[in-house]
């Protein structure tokens, strides 16, 4: 999983870091597995929605990956784009079909997210 103390990428332009996190996103599925690319993230990386934060990416990473379930049959995503929105600002447009490990192991319906860096 992602530690913050790799080596960051410095001096991409905003289109050079949508393509790191497009690839990235299309070969670790990083929104469902935890397996983020920590060189794309800045070592103050907070997140947070409505329902839960994390305050790094390490306990990002942990997170996604005990909250959705793994596996082929598990939780799924697939990036439908990725686009520069503004000067610093990544849109990151993808769908969901996940199973989240609670008890009774339930499914989420699949549906489309937005995401913004």
């Amino acid at each position: 999983l992602a530690t913050s103390t790799d080596v960051k990428l410095e001096g991409l332009t905003i289109d050079e870091m949508a393509t790191k996190v497009e690839n990235g996103l299309r070969e670790n599925s990083w929104f469902v597995t935890g397996m983020v690319d920590p060189t794309l993230f800045d070592n103050r990386f907070k997140f947070s929605d409505p329902s839960v934060s994390a305050s790094s990416l390490e306990e990002y990473a942990r997170g996604v990956a005990r909250f959705f379930t793994q596996g082929k049959s598990g939780s799924r995503m697939k990036v439908v784009y990725v686009s520069p929105t503004k000067a610093n600002e990544i849109q990151v447009c993808w769908w969901l079909d996940a199973q989240v490990n609670l008890p009774t192991k339930p499914r989420i319906k699949p549906y489309i997210v937005i995401t913004t860096y």
